[in-house]
């Protein structure tokens, strides 16, 4: 399937920068930039997500800072 080859385009440079690095960072920044591409392929076929997946995004940021005092969701190593 074209649309998963054109993720996976994406996401492979992450992975084997992983791959090279051999840390946790790195391995967790290519698990969520695999997310994150597979999220927004999702959203061209169904926009509708988009604006699911953005809400959801700064709800969950603002709960996290606010309960825990804690950045999360990232795209950070970490």
């Amino acid at each position: 399937d074209q649309f998963l080859l054109i993720i996976l385009a994406a996401v492979a440079p992450f992975w084997l920068y992983a791959l090279i690095r051999h840390t946790s960072a790195a391995v967790i920044i290519a698990l969520k930039m695999g997310i994150f591409f597979f999220s927004i392929g999702v959203c061209i076929k169904f926009p509708l997500f988009g604006v699911l997946i953005i809400a959801t995004y700064y709800v969950t940021r603002f709960y996290y800072k606010r309960r825990f005092n804690f950045d999360y969701p990232n795209f950070k190593g970490r």
